[in-house]
């Protein structure tokens, strides 16, 4: 026979007796047909019963086959393939072909239907194939039905912030509810919803029949602020620690009431800031800082001194601190002069302490109490003392023999040899010493001669030591008992003049006396030109 073409079949039936018997003939159906090109499911493809096949988005692929018989396989053949139904190519499922091309000796054909996973509710979806020839004027030769569902999701579509605080649920859909679902969770849960509250990818896989199982996976983002106050530490006492929660556009309380994004701290202790974000999400971290002791030595403020003192700076603290001066040494305690500026490091375990002092030197008094002298007895003097700055304050000892212990040139009278010590003190404060010494003459040395001839040699009487009676009277008078000289002290010697002319030589004859209680001393004196 030749496919396409129409053939008659006439059947003789023969009747045994019209009355009697009736004859008659069935022919079963389709049994007129001929071994052709045939399609059918194949791998992947899910049937919950024996007439629904259904492909599930997110599953593996589903296959299909063509199938034509052996008698005809060693031919070449082409088929068409035609698709319907309201799932759409390229949309809801792979590209499939128009045609099919055996091959001689080729028999069958496999090919992949693959569901897009969309993750749209889209209901079930129905897909037909269509095998047509164009031996028979193009008619379709046999098909087949497939159905298209939707895939596992969970019930929350999105992924999800949320505060660690709180907890969410989360379930899974079921495919089919003809079959047994099982769900295994990435946590190790097997019930359809789980509570979850920590970070992290959730993944759910779906098993409906022993062909077709789903995965599907939901992100679950920690929301709360990140808090890091650091590592616990430790610093030396005086050093500055700000602490800072490090979350703007928040709510925060620190351990110690404080409501701001940063705090100083300067003591050791334990301290926590909770920081809640205006979605309610809130965190805490906690900071232990403890303080070294610091070793202090306190050099005292900055200070002057005379020349000549001294001071101790310095002193012991923590046992097991390391001191270096500016000196060079390490020693607990140094000594500071005026003059100098000095600095002290101390350590201990780790912590420094730096610090220094400025030693100035103070105005100093000039201290010089002149030379010694000699007086006559009886006699005074007065001491040639040097002048010291303004403001000096002076003391001379023995007073009882001065006129004023307190200036720098008092008259002093003694009666016997004395050591004369004079303190002078500056505006500062302070103080320089020196000495002199009035020695006493007992005897006037009075000379018999002299010449005032203008030479430089012996041109006055110079009687010494006159001078330190103050109150001595001096008379000379020539040899006719004339007063020719007369003078009460004797500061300036007699250069042998009288009212301002020159005596002529000769002899004189003089009457000193020291003073009123005692008796003159008289004599002769000769001027020799």
């Amino acid at each position: 026979v030749v496919p396409c073409q129409s053939y008659h079949i006439k059947l003789a039936i023969a009747d045994a007796n019209d009355d009697w018997k009736d004859s008659g003939v069935f022919i079963e159906a389709n049994s007129f047909k001929s071994d052709g090109i045939t399609l059918e499911p194949a791998d992947g493809i899910y049937s919950s019963d024996s007439t629904e096949l259904t492909l599930v988005e997110g599953c593996r692929n589903g296959k299909f086959k063509l199938t034509r018989p052996a008698n005809v396989a060693n031919d070449p053949a082409i088929v068409t393939l035609e698709y319907a139904g309201t799932a759409t190519m390229g949309a809801d499922f792979n590209t499939l072909p128009a045609t099919v091309t055996f091959a001689p000796g080729e028999r069958e054909k496999l090919f992949d239907i693959t569901p897009v996973l969309d993750n749209l509710t889209e209901g079930t979806e129905t897909l037909q194939i269509f095998l047509k020839t164009a031996l028979c004027g193009n008619t379709r030769s046999d098909s087949l039905r497939l159905y298209i569902k939707d895939s596992i999701a969970f019930t929350r579509t999105t992924n999800l912030v949320q505060c660690s605080a709180f907890s969410n649920t989360i379930s899974g859909r079921n495919v089919d509810t003809t079959n047994t679902n099982t769900y295994t969770w990435s946590t190790g849960a097997t019930t359809q919803s789980i509570t979850v509250n920590r970070p992290g990818t959730y993944t759910v896989v779906n098993n409906f029949s022993i062909r077709c199982y789903n995965i599907d996976r939901f992100v679950l983002t920690n929301g709360d602020p990140m808090v890091r106050l650091g590592n616990d530490t430790t610093l030396c006492e005086g050093d500055q620690l700000w602490l800072n929660a490090g979350v703007g556009n928040a709510r925060y309380l620190w351990s110690r009431g404080d409501t701001l994004q940063r705090i100083q701290v300067t003591n050791g202790s334990s301290y926590w800031v909770r920081v809640t974000l205006p979605n309610g999400c809130f965190a805490s971290d906690t900071i232990n800082t403890n303080f070294k002791l610091l070793p202090v030595v306190d050099l005292g403020k900055d200070t002057s001194l005379c020349a000549y003192d001294s001071i101790r700076l310095g002193r012991q603290t923590y046992l097991g601190t390391s001191y270096v001066w500016s000196t060079g040494a390490t020693s607990t305690r140094i000594t500071g002069k005026p003059g100098n500026t000095y600095s002290l490091t101390t350590t201990l375990n780790g912590c420094s302490y730096n610090t220094s002092i400025r030693i100035d030197t103070r105005r100093m008094p000039i201290a010089n109490a002149g030379p010694n002298q000699i007086i006559l007895n009886g006699g005074e003097a007065k001491i040639s003392a040097q002048r010291g700055p303004n403001n000096a304050t002076y003391r001379w000892t023995p007073a009882n023999t001065l006129n004023n212990a307190n200036i720098f040139n008092p008259i002093a009278a003694p009666d016997t040899t004395t050591n004369y010590i004079l303190r002078v003190i500056s505006q500062d404060g302070c103080v320089l010493y020196d000495t002199m010494q009035i020695f006493i003459e007992t005897k006037l040395s009075i000379p018999n001669a002299f010449s005032p001839n203008g030479d430089g040699i012996n041109d006055t009487w110079n009687i010494p030591l006159l001078n330190t009676h103050i109150f001595a009277d001096v008379q000379v008078f020539d040899r006719y008992g004339k007063l020719v000289y007369s003078t009460t002290g004797y500061d300036k010697p007699w250069n042998g003049t009288s009212n301002g002319k020159p005596l002529p030589n000769g002899v004189y004859y003089y009457n000193i006396r020291l003073n009123q209680n005692k008796s003159p001393q008289t004599g002769w004196v000769m001027i020799i030109r």
